[in-house]
Order: structure tokens, then sequence, then C-alpha cells
């Protein structure tokens, strides 16, 4: 296995010949990851590919300088027995020459460089576009050739690059239709796919995402968006139109569409057949709390939701959510099969900035910082490509609850959690005060005017009565994407524990 990934400034392999002495000695080579890594034109991956490509199981080539789509054939041509690609800011060879543009033959020149996939693929399980100048074509030979194909992640997160943007503006049905099986032939739900990761393009149809559920048992939808991007808004009518053919989804993601009104996303669930759903994603939606409780009155299997940055949603409603979560248990004890399951986690920012300014921790487990932590950076919602902890999925390089918490929400009871002090004061029907808060001594006269603030402000927080502990299952921090495994660097170690030997090495 080799893994090189580019530090900003501090890149070794600035030089794509340091690579190519390299890659010829890389007979034996099952697993390669390059990230940023600058290699060359095409021909450097060739120089790879040519001498161990019938090893190879598993590659990830992202943002790399000179390589083009054109490496999609190479890599899917001659290394029969890939079962993960993943491509990361791949753009296509330009159209033209400046040079030849006016020459005979240059249009046809220019249609060659898009590559033109052949042979059959039955063990590539993975297949990953990330910002990439994919096209009908494609996405059609993908559909046809793939015939094994488990996941298709085609998304777009960077509206600021026009080919990105172009790319995303002229898909159609067709990247769909090849996943639906021939056309006019009804073969049932016998597709291979499993998990499709969707930017919403303005041309595609409900009715052709229809004819792909149709035929495939469909376990995670993920209708990937920017929250901060136009790219991949998902029109309101989808919801509508795919709501019966969603019947064993496990895993939804809406992440970002701010576009769907609370009225949609609830009568989505409302009529919706999903008794397998576990786990949704509406982090930057309009969700509502209604609709919160009817997504887990209709889905009882419903464990794990992600409800970050939702305005809609205040943590006063967020601990009346989880206080008739609670009574609901208490209610049916056993009578699991007809109730809905005890959450397990609950992600949220909710009250993150009111405990970091009072230095709180709550049941010894440090507050989150409310950094989307995704990419391993403070950004406004899940990065595709990034990941805490690097490679080995460590824990967060950020500060925060990574707790996954207890199966069941046993003894949540909002008042037995607070301290003693606390406790006593509610049984004695008195205000909630702090024994242990110290007591004022006398301001000087010249910090007098000081002292009285602060003084007045030390009363008020006494008056006040704290507020409760979250419970176990709350998870303040904005890592649904990673813990799902849908990241970039999840698939990957996936991809590589599947078929991995002793040996493996990183650089």
């Amino acid at each position: 296995l080799l893994n090189l990934e580019a530090v900003a400034n501090q890149d070794a392999f600035d030089h794509p010949h340091n690579l190519l002495s390299v890659f010829p000695n890389l007979k034996k080579l099952e697993f390669l990851r390059l990230d940023g890594i600058t290699l060359g034109p095409n021909s450097s991956v060739m120089a790879l590919v040519m001498s161990t490509g019938v090893n190879l199981k598993a590659v990830t080539i992202d943002y790399c300088l000179e390589v083009t789509m054109e490496i999609l054939a190479i890599l899917w041509e001659l290394c029969p027995n890939l079962e993960f690609i993943g491509l990361a800011g791949i753009m296509m060879t330009p159209t033209s020459d400046p040079l030849t543009s006016g020459m005979p033959g240059a249009a046809t020149a220019a249609a060659a460089r898009e590559p033109n996939l052949i042979s059959e693929r039955p063990k590539l399980r993975t297949l990953r576009f990330v910002d990439c100048d994919v096209t009908d074509d494609i996405l059609d030979q993908v559909g046809r050739l793939a015939t094994g194909l488990e996941m298709l992640r085609v998304v777009f997160e960077d509206n600021r690059c026009e080919s990105v943007v172009r790319t995303w503006r002229s898909l159609t049905d067709r990247s769909l239709l090849s996943l639906a099986g021939p056309p006019g032939r009804d073969t049932g739900r016998t597709g291979s796919l499993r998990t499709l990761a969707l930017s919403w393009c303005p041309l595609m149809t409900a009715a052709g995402l229809t004819c792909v559920l149709a035929r495939n048992r469909l376990r995670v939808l993920d209708f990937h968006k920017d929250a901060e991007c136009e790219i991949g808004q998902l029109d309101p009518g989808v919801l509508g139109q795919i709501v019966d053919h969603v019947p064993d989804l496990e895993v939804l993601h809406l992440y970002g569409q701010k576009d769907l009104p609370d009225s949609v996303l609830c009568e989505f669930f409302r009529r919706a057949s999903m008794p397998r759903l576990r786990s949704v994603c509406v982090n930057n939606t309009h969700v509502s709390p209604t609709t919160l409780r009817v997504a887990r009155t209709r889905c009882p299997l419903l464990d794990t939701l992600s409800i970050v940055d939702c305005d809609d949603v205040s943590e006063h409603d967020l601990r009346c959510f989880l206080a008739d979560a609670e009574s609901e248990l208490k209610a049916n004890p056993s009578h699991r099969a007809a109730a809905p399951w005890p959450l397990k986690r609950v992600y949220t920012l909710l009250g993150v900035e009111r405990l970091e300014a009072e230095g709180t921790e709550e049941d010894g487990v440090n507050v989150g910082d409310g950094e989307d932590v995704d990419g391993g950076e403070a950004t406004d919602g899940p990065d595709e490509v990034g990941r805490p902890g690097g490679f080995n999925g460590g824990a967060s390089a950020g500060v925060g609850i990574t707790a996954d918490g207890p199966t069941e929400l046993e003894g949540l009871d909002w008042g037995s959690d607070l301290r003693p002090a606390v406790a006593d004061a509610r049984d004695d029907g008195a205000e909630p005060m702090d024994e242990d808060a110290p007591i004022a001594e006398a301001a000087s006269a010249e910090t007098a005017p000081t002292a009285a603030v602060d003084a007045l402000t030390s009363a008020e927080q006494q008056s006040s009565p704290p507020r409760p502990p979250w419970p176990a299952c709350v998870v303040l921090e904005n890592r649904w994407f990673v813990d799902e495994g849908l990241d970039i660097l999840s698939l990957w170690e996936a991809a590589v524990s599947r078929g991995s030997g002793p040996g493996r090495f990183f650089l």
C-alpha cells in the first residue's frame, strides 16, 4: 500500500520525475492513494499501471495537477482487478489547442480526449467522482460495464470553478438510466447499487431517479450539497415522486437542502414507508420539531439524527423532543417492535456557545468547539475529501464529544443529574442556587463600578436555574458524515480493509 498526501509548502514530491523513478519498483502494489501530488501528465500514471496494473485493487487520485479524465480509461482498461476508483478535481484535456484549433481534424482530436470505456468490470464496487469533468457518456458506460457496482458518488462542491459548474449543468437523466438496466425491460429490483450520492443537476428529473430506485435496493441516498452554494439544490417535487420507492433505505442525507420547505420534508416522512431507516442528516435545512417527531414515529428503527444549524429547532425544542423519546421508551418497555427504538446519537451544536462560556463539561466529556471537523478545519459543512484523525481513522483533531453514547436512554431524568445543591433547592420549592458560589468581598473605591457590575451578573446567574445536562446520546459536534463512513477516507479504509494483507506501508 502506498499513501502519499501533499502538505502545503512541504510537498517533497514537487517534480514528476521523482515519482517516475519510483513507480516501476512497485510491481506488487495493491492500494494507491495520491492526494495533491504533482504527478505530471497521464503518462506518469501509465508508467505505474504498466508495471503493477494487474495487482491494483484500489486507486484514489485527488487534485493531482496535470492529470486529466483520460486517466479513468487508463485505469479502467489496464487494471482489471480494481474494486475502488476515486477521482477528485480531475478535468478533461482542453478541448482545443490554440495553435491547432483552426486546422482540419482538430475537432475530432478533441473529441477523442474523452475517456472511452470498453471492458466490462464486474469487480468494481465503488466509483467516486468529486468535482470531476464527467459526462453523460462516461456515466452511461459505467452503468453498463460495472455490473457489480455497489456505490456511485457524483458530487460537485466547488462552485467557483467554471468547469465544475458547466459539468453540473450538463448532466441529464442519461447519467442515471444506465443504472436502471436495459430500457423497456422489467428486471425487478436486481441491480447491485446500494449507495447513491448525487449532487442534483438541473437537467435531471424525478422520473430518472425513480427508475434507479425501482431497479436497485438502495440503502444509502445522499443528496450531496454544500450549504454555501447553489450546486446540488434538490427540486422540492423530487421527494414527493420517490416516496413510494425507498422501502430499503437505511441512511438519508439531506444536508444543505435549504430550499426544501419543512412541509415537503414532513410530508415525505409521513407518506414514505421506510421501516429500515436508521440514520438521517438534515443539517442546514428548515426542518421543524414537528417533522422530527413525524420521522421518529414513522421510522421505528431511526436512532441517529444530525440537526446541526437548523434555525427552526431551538435548544428547548430539542430537549422536549428528547424528553418525548424517553417517555415513549418508558411507556413501551417490552414492545420494541412496535415502538421507536432508543436514540443512540443526536448531533447538534445547540447550547455549545453557552457551555463554552460557562466552561462546562457534561458527564466528564468535553464540549465540542462547534467546528465541522470533517475536513480537518473549521468549515460550514461536510467536506467530501477530508476526515479528522488522518488515514487511521483516529480521534478528531479538534476537541469535542466523540462517544457514541449508550444504546438506550435509561434513567433519563432531567432533574436527577443536577448537582445536589440544586436538587435540594428544587425539592424545597426554592429557586435553585449554587451553594459553592463564592461570596464577593467588598470592592475598593477604585474598582467599585466594575465590582458592582460583576456582582449583579453573578446574582443573575445564581437566580437563573441551571439548564440540565444533555442526555448521553447527544453529540455536540458536527461529524455525522464521518461517523456514517461517507467521507473519502472512510471509503478508502473500507476498500483497503476488504483486500489488504500484511506489509502495508505509508509515506
